[in-house]
């Protein structure tokens, strides 16, 4: 392969601004052929701030050497001058909402123009936003529903495309008309559920996703412990009575009993109450504590026997 030419440019005959924009345009030069003219080539970056602003990026243009000039037209009747058409990667920002077609011709030192690269957008569009809901844990064969909570700032939303993570390798997304999704799994593991909406004007959301574990049915019971007080220990005012809760899945709560009834419920690990002894009568008591778990197995602590010596 031939190397392209090398040049000798004087910034009294050229200008300096012009030899800096040669600097930039030095990123496109590419393996064309020396003989052959450039191809122009761009990108059109929207800016996620404010939808009316565009970032344009010409680095995908193909030329055996450097790009000497860059005509933009940004399609809204804007001018593109000096300054612009030296710029590789200008950004622009537009007065309305609307569909723009935007050109751009390149010229290199060589062979002149290129032919043209054209690109339609809408601009000003605001993406919708994907807000994914749903279970984090279900069993095998369960109907898990899986909800949309998407919004779209200046339009509608029309399609939700809903991936369940057990997809077989290469199948799309399950595209709905509706924003919410049925799935069953077969198989017990962990999967990521991805959602991704689709507005009016056909923009595309970030994917939200979750995580999801699926189990077998869930006949295990639960295990607890109450750790303070002791059996045999004397109490008096306000006492804080604690237990420990284990399960093969999840504890979702925990309840507090003296003498067979109810006294408290907690379901944050820690699990804990205050018991105001000046309420009950002095004597022998009985502490029990009561773990349920998600598929509502339950277990009851061994009893604790405690003596309220109140004043």
């Amino acid at each position: 392969m031939r190397k392209p030419s090398s040049y000798s440019l004087s910034s009294q005959r050229f200008g300096l601004g012009f030899l800096l924009g040669l600097m930039v345009a030095s990123s496109s030069l590419s393996c064309l052929s020396p003989t052959e003219e450039p191809v122009a080539d761009f990108e059109a970056n929207i800016d996620p701030l404010n939808p009316l602003t565009v970032h344009f990026d010409a680095s995908a243009t193909m030329s055996s050497v450097a790009i000497s000039e860059y005509k933009w037209n940004f399609g809204d009747g804007s001018p593109c001058d000096a300054s612009c058409k030296a710029d590789p990667q200008p950004t622009t920002t537009y007065a309305k909402r609307s569909v723009y077609t935007i050109t751009l011709t390149v010229v290199d030192l060589n062979f002149g123009e290129s032919l043209p690269a054209a690109k339609t957008i809408l601009i000003g569009n605001k993406a919708p936003q994907a807000v994914l809901s749903g279970p984090t844990r279900a069993f095998v064969d369960e109907n898990v529903s899986f909800e949309s909570q998407s919004t779209d700032e200046d339009g509608t939303i029309e399609f939700w495309e809903f991936r369940f993570g057990d997809e077989a390798p290469g199948a799309g997304p399950t595209r709905l008309q509706r924003p919410t999704a049925n799935h069953t799994y077969t198989a017990v593991g962990e999967y990521t559920v991805q959602l991704t909406v689709i507005d009016n004007d056909k923009e595309e959301s970030e994917p939200d996703s979750q995580q999801i574990r699926i189990i077998d049915e869930d006949t295990v019971p639960p295990t607890i412990s109450v750790q303070t007080p002791s059996s045999g220990d004397i109490l008096r005012g306000l006492v804080q009575i604690q237990a420990t809760a284990e399960d093969n899945v999840d504890v979702i709560l925990v309840e507090f009993l003296i003498d067979g009834v109810l006294q408290a419920r907690d379901d944050t690990r820690g699990y804990s109450f205050v018991w105001d002894t000046r309420q009950e009568q002095n004597g022998s008591h009985v502490i029990r504590a009561r773990a349920i778990d998600s598929s509502g197995n339950s277990a009851d602590s061994r009893p604790v026997t405690v003596t309220v010596q109140n004043p």
